[in-house]
């Protein structure tokens, strides 16, 4: 979703392997709230947030995913790049 671009560039400007978000920092750097299901684990695991699409095709094809997981507790998410799956690895 492009609502959650300004989110994927906010983690691909921090280059650190990890980074954990309170759900209101997220909501801050996207200017809307979250969803209620937001507060669930599938919702970070799932592909909703286009964080595993750059903007850029280029970038597609050699930037690493980015998975993120909602930490126990609620509110807080880990934002984990995983450099062994960047698409140029993949082809």
């Amino acid at each position: 979703m492009r609502k959650y671009v300004p989110l994927l560039k906010y983690l691909r400007r921090h280059a650190v392997p990890e980074l954990v978000l309170s759900f209101e920092q997220i909501e801050a750097i996207v200017g809307a709230s979250l969803p209620a299901s937001a507060y669930t684990a599938s919702w970070w695991a799932s592909e909703k947030l286009g964080l595993w699409h750059a903007p850029d095709p280029a970038h597609r094809r050699a930037e690493p995913e980015i998975v993120a997981s909602l930490l126990p507790g609620g509110g807080r998410v880990r934002f984990r790049r995983d450099p062994g799956s960047s698409r140029q690895q993949r082809a």
